[in-house]
């Protein structure tokens, strides 16, 4: 049977309800806190386990973050491929105004902290005819990518990708780049 992996973030979503969004120089006291398991690779990874699929999710936590591999196990992700780090979990501060338009802060943390050899240890666990399923909210996504690539034309894995875009923390020309070296695999993995 076809085996998940998700290879993303992981992160502590702090929202807070405000009247208006913080201006410069502004203090502002929120009328509710409230804080949820979140990232766009947990948020895959619960999705596909709920879809019926067998998930596997890899990233990185912080000791502060024992919270988002419970939420995984208890959605029935496999959460072995979780590593802990030494700095924070990454993490959101969300403000969501009145009318529900919200404004996000993202801090990376451990999600920025993935190594090339953690990434090899847990490719190395996956066969053909698996699925990956990718975004980028971690560092390393050009190795794991090329990686991924590589593995794909030895052994007919299946992959995916989600982009989340931050004009500043992923430039089109950076993203351009990325997507141009995951084509340029696909294609030379395709030609016969």
């Amino acid at each position: 049977m076809a085996h998940i992996l998700s290879y993303g973030s992981l992160n502590l979503d702090l929202v807070y309800q405000v009247p208006h969004f913080v201006q410069a120089g502004e203090t502002l006291s929120s009328t509710s806190r409230t804080v949820h398991c979140g990232g766009k690779g947990l948020n895959q990874s619960i999705a596909a386990a709920r879809a019926g699929g067998t998930v596997s999710h890899a990233g990185k936590i912080g000791g502060d973050g024992t919270v988002l591999t419970d939420i995984l196990r208890e959605s029935g992700v496999d959460t072995d491929f979780v590593t802990v780090g030494d700095g924070p979990s990454g993490h959101a501060v969300i403000q969501v105004d009145p009318s529900g338009q919200n404004c996000i802060l993202l801090f990376g943390g451990c999600n920025q902290e993935i190594t090339h050899e953690e990434i090899d240890r847990v490719l190395a666990h996956f066969q053909a005819g698996d699925y990956l399923i990718l975004q980028n909210e971690i560092n390393g996504l050009d190795h794991l990518m090329t990686q991924a690539a590589r593995r794909q034309s030895r052994c007919g894995w299946r992959t995916g990708l989600r982009w989340w875009c931050s004009p500043r923390h992923h430039p089109t020309s950076s993203r351009r780049r990325c997507w141009g070296r995951w084509r340029a695999a696909a294609t030379a993995m395709s030609s016969p």
